[in-house]
C-alpha cells in the first residue's frame, strides 16, 4: 500500500512539474514575442523620424522660366566646324524636373536644382510613400549621344536611400530630361559634359 501511494505522489509532483515548466514556456514565448514587437516598431518609428525629419534648405533659387529655356532650344546653332555648345543654368536644368520625378510609389515634387563642379544636386519634396525633403547627388554623362544620369546618393531627412533606389531614380531622371531635350537631340549629338558653378554645358556635334 505504502509503495502505491508513494507512486502516486512521485507521478502527482512530476505531473505539476511538467505543468509547471510549460507554464514557464509559454511565459518566455510571450515575452520573447513582445520584445520583437517592441524592437520592430522602435525601429519603423526611428526610420519614420529620421525620414520625415525637415532640413532646411541652405539656399533659395530664383523662379524657374520655361520661356527662357525653351528660345536656348530655339537658337541652338553650329559653328564652322559643325560644333554645338548649350550651356543650362540652374534654372533651366529646374524647368526640365518641374513635373517632379517618380517611380513606382516614390513621388518627388518642387524640384529644385544647383550645378557645381563634380556633381549636380537636386533638391525636392518627398511626397509618397513619405512627405520629407530629399537631396538627390547626381552626375550627368554622355552616352550615345544623349544625357544619362548617375545618381550617387540620395537623403530624404537624416536617412539614405539603399543603393537600388539610386539606380530607378538615376532612369526616371534619365528618362524625364532625354524626353525634354528630344527637339535638340533631332540636330545636336551631345559629346561632352562639364559641369561648372551654376553651369552645366553640353558640347557636341550637329546631325
Amino acid at each position: 500500500m505504502n509503495n502505491n501511494r508513494d507512486a502516486d505522489k512521485f507521478y502527482e509532483e512530476l505531473d505539476k512539474s511538467k505543468v509547471h515548466q510549460s507554464c514557464c514556456t509559454c511565459q518566455t514565448l510571450a515575452i520573447l514575442f513582445l520584445t520583437i514587437l517592441v524592437i520592430l516598431g522602435g525601429g519603423l518609428f526611428y526610420i519614420y523620424y529620421q525620414v520625415t525629419r525637415e532640413k532646411v534648405f541652405s539656399f533659395k533659387l530664383p523662379s524657374i522660366s520655361l520661356q527662357s529655356f525653351n528660345q536656348k532650344l530655339g537658337n541652338l546653332k553650329s559653328d564652322e566646324l559643325g560644333n554645338i555648345q548649350m550651356t543650362l543654368t540652374n534654372e533651366d536644368v529646374s524647368a526640365l524636373l518641374s513635373e517632379g520625378l517618380s517611380f513606382q510609389s516614390f513621388i518627388l515634387k518642387d524640384i529644385q536644382v544647383q550645378i557645381m563642379p563634380g556633381e549636380m544636386i537636386i533638391y525636392g519634396r518627398l511626397v509618397k510613400p513619405l512627405k520629407s525633403k530629399v537631396v538627390i547627388s547626381t552626375v550627368p554623362k554622355p552616352k550615345d549621344g544623349q544625357i544619362e544620369f548617375e545618381v550617387k546618393s540620395i537623403t530624404a531627412g537624416n536617412l539614405n536611400f539603399p543603393k537600388f533606389v539610386n539606380v530607378q531614380i538615376a532612369k526616371s531622371l534619365t528618362g524625364l530630361v532625354n524626353a525634354k531635350l528630344a527637339p535638340i537631340y533631332q540636330k545636336f549629338s551631345v559629346q561632352e559634359i562639364n559641369l561648372e558653378e551654376n553651369k552645366l554645358i553640353l558640347k557636341g556635334k550637329a546631325k
